[in-house]
């Protein structure tokens, strides 16, 4: 290092200590152009010195001495190798813990890559995913990531580690946003060909995962949006000014979806994947969780879309994001699956009369989501998120035509092993059946549709809806969700379906014999076992344990003695949880009256 360099460290070493501050900026004024000319030669060394100043206490108690030093960072960013300061900045945004130093990094880090031309994207992509990295690395309160209730969502932004991370996204958008104006300026806007404007977008769509995710990303039309919903707004609308067009990843998405399903399987080594046309594809560059959070921004918040081209089929997004949203409802987080229930509430309600088409029922994609959702359904632990999947289950069946809704149902009654989910199926069925009955007039000779009639109406019946799985020794608490059900429908077709559209009635007789007479043969032998089990517990005989706290959990019944579970539980709530079994069974016979009288009614004008 030349002797002028050394010395003018040490002189702006002994101002620094002399507190003279105006001074030691003085050295690096207009005037001064051979101390600017040798911040070339000294910058790591002026760095060095620096960051000894560069502090959070200094920040808090000595202002004027950080402030200096921020001052002479930025006149080094100006002035310096852009290069050689960018790698510098770089490890001190890697390894630095305090937020203020981050803050005037990226100051820093701004004027340097401005400086770049734009065919330097190589040094944008490496800044970029050391703030991506850090800003990933950032935590939050663990009751916001494994769920919190709706009060709870609405004082997330009360919690410090929730404003520090909102503090980050804040102080990101002034780093940024200089950056999107020079990027949007280059001449050549093909995003196949322009890398900086490529790398540029998939930091704003990063920014929309891990950790911005799992805070409350709803809009509320009549208050002030909060600082996440004006923190993701900000990243979605600079992402759609670089896209033009937003739909332009959906292409990308099913791709994604299945690369991170199967990720061993071989790729094509003919395709360069770190070339500016396959980085949308590259995990690491944009994660499909990301992709998620920004199509849902864009469609359920509608934030951005009055910039999206109206030319795109309904049915095209639907099926593009139903992979988002099985991606959404597989994850553990519930506010990932919060998302994806309202994502594809919103793609199937924006498809207006659209029907899905037949041949779709038979991609993968649509047996992993209905999978999933039946997950959400019958053991998620919110029971918002159960009601909603289950108004999302039969808004999905009704988009298909009337083969296909058929095919739905019983493929989902056979894979799910949940009775009231069974149950639901066989209920949407009979409704479908009844839709269509009405349409036909009492002159009429139309007939139903083959898959509500005939062999496969009766193949339906008697195989997914009118079934007891271990005869009369099916546990009928355990299964009520669906044998009600069955016993509903029952007396629906007896009592509508007096033309026999359905052929039904061909069917009675079986009904009876295979379904009906086992019930009644196992509500006997329940209500007796019952009765016996209250005379045991009177005589303090009662059975184990575990009996009584599975059908205490059935029937919503807190088991417990105080809050001790290893405690047996106490006569009084055995004898409880014993009277309610009886009155789920005393409802289980009446229905089995009704359906059966029904029947015999019909029997008997004959």
């Amino acid at each position: 290092m030349a002797a002028k360099g050394v010395k003018l460290l040490e002189t702006i070493k002994k101002c620094l200590q002399n507190k003279e501050y105006d001074q030691v900026l003085g050295l690096f004024n207009t005037e001064q152009i051979d101390n600017i000319d040798l911040l070339k030669l000294i910058t790591a060394d002026l760095l060095e010195i620096l960051l000894v100043h560069l502090n959070d206490d200094n920040y808090k108690n000595n202002l004027d001495l950080y402030t200096c030093c921020e001052e002479i960072m930025k006149l080094a960013a100006t002035h310096s190798q852009a290069e050689e300061i960018l790698f510098e900045l770089l490890q001190i945004v890697e390894e630095s813990p305090s937020e203020n130093v981050f803050t005037t990094a990226l100051k820093c880090l701004q004027i340097c890559l401005l400086r770049l031309k734009s065919d330097k994207s190589r040094a944008l992509e490496w800044t970029l995913n050391s703030i991506v990295n850090r800003i990933t690395e950032l935590k939050l309160p663990s009751y916001v990531v494994s769920g919190c209730s709706p009060r709870q969502e609405k004082l997330l932004e009360q919690d410090d580690d929730v404003l520090k991370v909102l503090a980050n996204y804040i102080t990101l958008a002034l780093f940024y946003e200089p950056l999107l104006e020079d990027v949007l300026k280059d001449s050549d806007d093909d995003s196949k060909k322009t890398n900086r404007r490529n790398v540029l977008c998939c930091f704003f769509l990063q920014l929309l995962g891990k950790p911005l995710c799992y805070l409350d990303l709803t809009k509320n039309e009549k208050l002030t949006n909060t600082y996440t919903m004006q923190c993701a707004a900000s990243l979605v609308k600079a992402a759609t000014k670089i896209l033009d067009d937003p739909f332009y990843l959906l292409s990308l998405v099913e791709e994604k979806a299945k690369n991170k399903s199967h990720p061993s399987e071989d790729v094509d080594e003919s395709v360069d994947l770190s070339s500016p046309e396959n980085i949308f594809k590259m995990e690491e560059k944009l994660p499909i969780e990301s992709m998620g959070i920004f199509y849902y921004l864009l469609i359920v918040e509608e934030i951005g879309f009055e910039s999206a081209p109206k030319i795109y089929c309904p049915v095209y997004i639907f099926e593009s994001c139903l992979y988002l949203v099985t991606d959404f409802l597989s994850r553990k987080a519930p506010t990932l699956q919060k998302r994806g229930l309202l994502l594809c509430h919103k793609i199937i309600d924006n498809m207006g009369d659209l029907q899905i088409p037949d041949k779709s029922l038979f991609e993968p994609i649509h047996q992993n989501f209905t999978k999933v959702l039946a997950q959400i359904i019958g053991f998620s632990a919110m029971k918002s998120f159960r009601q909603s999947a289950v108004q999302l289950l039969k808004k999905y069946i009704l988009r298909f035509g009337d083969e296909s809704k058929c095919v739905t149902i019983k493929s989902l009654i056979l894979s799910v092993k949940h009775a009231g989910l069974q149950g639901y199926l066989g209920t949407i069925y009979k409704d479908l059946v009844a839709e269509k009955l009405a349409t036909i007039k009492d002159d009429s000779d139309t007939k139903l549709p083959g898959c509500y009639s005939g062999e496969e109406f009766s193949d339906f019946l008697l195989k997914h809806i009118c079934v007891l799985q271990k005869g009369v020794e099916t546990d009928l608490i355990e299964n009520s969700d669906r044998i009600i059900p069955a016993l509903n429908s029952i007396r629906f077709f007896a009592i509508t379906d007096d033309k026999n559209l359905t052929g039904f009635w061909d069917l009675s007789k079986k009904i009876e014999k295979d379904f009906l007479d086992p019930l009644r043969m196992a509500i006997n032998m329940s209500v007796a076992h019952y009765e016996l089990e209250k005379n045991s517990v009177k005589t303090n005989k009662g059975g184990r344990n575990e009996d009584y706290e599975k059908m205490a959990e059935m029937f919503s019944i807190s088991a417990l003695n105080g809050s001790d579970a290893s405690l047996a539980i106490e006569p009084g709530k055995q004898m409880e949880i014993l009277d309610q079994g009886l009155t789920s069974l005393d409802l289980l016979k009446c229905l089995l009256a009704r359906a059966t009288e029904c029947i015999e009614k019909r029997h008997k004008k004959k």
